[in-house]
């Protein structure tokens, strides 16, 4: 990716950089024309429930047995933000900062796949479009999961650009994919497709041996991705007094 950075030319860097500024312009007059869609519904009793974590994860009596305790990496996101600053503050900064995080993602993805001009007119019907934003309540895991699913898909992308570190880029996809399906596990079910992009991508160049060894090191360094960053949240769930 520096590499990639370093030798972008000046006019598509300036060109992305004027894009991302639109888009970011896009979210402010959002803001500054009605904040009443930042926050959740009232009576949205899940959304209730994450933001009742988010204030007090660190009590372990707080929703013990609730399911949603397995969102971890949600709550944890919730909970920092929510001790960083206010409480009305803190709903600002998470619930802005993933609209634009997503939409900076889902930007320069498609950005990749087919270039400016349709990256930047589909990212602004997205954040256009209030319907997608904050699904089921922004407190909600959903909010975090859409843009979580962005930066996997395009961590899968990287790693079968090439036979270049297929264990370094296995670890990212792996962690990234494995926050995705802790956040929101109905993303297991697009696995079995993203498998088989991964294989036709990395097919176009590597056959043989050395495809075999370039999967065995991808396969490890997602594995190694996945299990690591699972492994992590369950200690900092026993260290609060949680279980592991």
């Amino acid at each position: 990716m520096t590499a990639q950075i370093a030798t972008e030319p000046e006019d598509a860097r300036r060109g992305r950089l004027l894009d991302l500024a639109a888009l970011a312009a896009i979210i402010a007059a959002l803001v500054i024309s009605n904040r009443e869609w930042l926050f959740s519904g009232i009576r949205w009793l899940d959304t209730w429930m994450y933001l009742g974590y988010f204030q007090h994860y660190d009590y372990a009596p707080i929703l013990s047995d609730n399911k949603k305790i397995g969102r971890l990496l949600w709550i944890l996101l919730g909970y920092l933000v929510n001790h960083a600053t206010s409480p009305v503050v803190a709903q600002y900064v998470l619930h802005v900062g993933l609209l634009a995080t997503g939409a900076a993602g889902l930007y320069c993805l498609l950005r990749r796949a087919f270039g400016r001009a349709i990256a930047l007119i589909v990212t602004a019907f997205y954040l256009t479009y209030i319907p997608a934003h904050g699904n089921g309540g922004w407190d909600y895991h959903n909010a975090f999961a859409g843009p979580l699913y962005v930066f996997a898909y395009a961590a899968l992308l990287r790693l079968s650009d090439g036979p270049a570190a297929p264990l370094k880029r296995g670890l990212t996809a792996g962690a990234l994919s494995a926050a995705l399906i802790h956040t929101n596990i109905i993303f297991v079910l697009a696995a079995p497709a993203l498998i088989v992009l991964v294989l036709v991508r990395i097919r176009g160049h590597l056959r043989g041996q050395p495809l075999r060894a370039w999967l065995k090191r991808a396969l490890g360094g997602v594995v190694a991705g996945g299990v690591g960053l699972t492994l992590v949240l369950c200690v900092i769930n026993a260290v609060v007094g949680r279980p592991f």
